[in-house]
């Protein structure tokens, strides 16, 4: 007597390249979602939200860089009055709110970055930012975007002093920020 046995069906392998040297295998069951033609269509969508969160952080960090050099024009060429120094420190607001949105929009642009990479099925639903090692490449830009000028440290100097050649050199903390932004 034989004994039928019951077949499971095997789930489909689908094969992914993550980068040039690594091939990843990824059942069916991990990804999003397995309509094709609704995940073209919401990766179109989340690519076009992508570029503009890319020019969105553009314009953050241009202004945030014009305003923190026209507040250094206005500290080194021109008296101290009451109307300079409230540009300046209008201009100090304009920089942190500024970087403020920056830093906003790169952690922006990494959330849509991972929703565009799983809707295109290039990650799966189990990787997020520490998987994938993104966090560290958000820990170094928001880093950089972090030295930009700030109203609180509007006249903080740095100071030092060079014994070899009896010379003080003397520089304000917020134009050390903005030539590290740079």
């Amino acid at each position: 007597m034989k004994l039928d046995t019951m077949t499971r069906p095997t789930p489909k392998l689908n094969i992914s390249i993550k980068s040039e040297t690594s091939v990843s295998a990824k059942t069916e069951n991990d990804y999003l979602n397995d309509n094709i033609i609704e995940d073209v269509r919401v990766g179109n969508i989340l690519l076009n939200q992508l570029k503009t969160n890319e020019w969105i952080s553009n314009y953050f960090a241009m202004v945030t860089l014009g305003a923190g050099v026209i507040e250094y024009e206005l500290a080194t060429n021109f008296n101290s009055t009451s109307t300079v120094d409230s540009i300046r420190d209008s201009l100090l607001y304009v920089c942190m709110s500024s970087s403020i949105f920056l830093l906003i929009s790169v952690i922006l642009r990494y959330h849509l970055l991972m929703r565009w990479k799983r809707s295109t099925n290039q990650l799966t639903k189990y990787d997020n930012l520490i998987n994938t090692g993104w966090w560290k490449l958000i820990g170094v830009e928001v880093l950089i975007a972090v030295f930009t000028p700030y109203p609180f440290l509007k006249n903080i100097c740095y100071s030092e002093y060079n014994y070899d050649f009896d010379v003080n050199v003397e520089c304000q903390v917020n134009h050390l920020f903005l030539a590290i932004a740079f």
